[in-house]
């Protein structure tokens, strides 16, 4: 189901594992992996978001914050970055899908 990858970095190993998506959200640019390292386990979301400002925009950002809240770990931490391209609106937006996936856990 995953790609995994084992990286040894100094004493202990650290395992990475690639997500796989739906056909469901497929245009949107987002890479997710799980990183495990001995007991710390976090889930990683790259995310990018085109620079429109149309009603578009609007669409892929609802689409995004269900992709995310579909494949956010209950078990693990969760870490969004990227780049949203909404230079005005970044700490908003944060704050939404963050509190949205906070609801979720």
């Amino acid at each position: 189901m995953q790609n995994s990858l084992c990286v040894q970095l100094l004493r202990s190993p650290i395992l990475a594992a690639l997500l796989r998506g739906s056909d469901e959200f497929c245009d949107i640019e987002l890479t997710g992996f799980d990183v495990i390292a001995s007991n710390t386990r976090a889930r990683f979301f790259v995310v990018y978001r085109p620079p429109k400002q149309d009603v578009n925009a609007v669409k892929y950002m609802k689409k995004l914050v269900n992709c995310l809240s579909n494949y956010q770990s209950k078990k693990y931490t969760n870490i969004i970055l990227g780049d949203f391209n909404l230079p005005k609106l970044i700490g908003q937006i944060i704050l939404v899908v963050a509190m949205k996936l906070m609801i979720y856990s």
